[in-house]
């Protein structure tokens, strides 16, 4: 499987090629993927659309924020055996596509 494309994206709401309503857009690249008012209200394909470009943006800086979670954890001295360790460690695996 090869990389995703970089960041940042953004929704724009012009009529696409494809004959979708929205694009999603990425800096640089122009339109990656469309959202389509066809099968779900207006409303719902501008929030599905902006719920995508939110979670790409915000992907690296929240992966990199639970890591440094993660190693704090990892102390012994700040009880690495907590709960939230285990929620942590799912969230990292899940972020990175690992699904064993």
């Amino acid at each position: 499987m090869s990389d995703h494309t970089p960041g940042p994206w953004a929704v724009t709401g012009r009529d696409s090629p494809a004959g979708a309503d929205l694009a999603i857009i990425a800096d640089g690249v122009g339109e990656i993927g469309y959202a389509s008012t066809r099968f779900v209200g207006c409303v719902v394909a501008e929030a599905n659309a902006a719920h995508i470009v939110r979670c790409v943006n915000a992907h690296d800086d929240m992966l990199e924020a639970l890591e440094a979670v993660e190693a704090m954890l990892d102390d012994p001295g700040n009880h690495p055996e907590l709960p939230v360790r285990r929620r942590v460690i799912a969230a990292i695996a899940a972020a990175k596509g690992d699904t064993t």
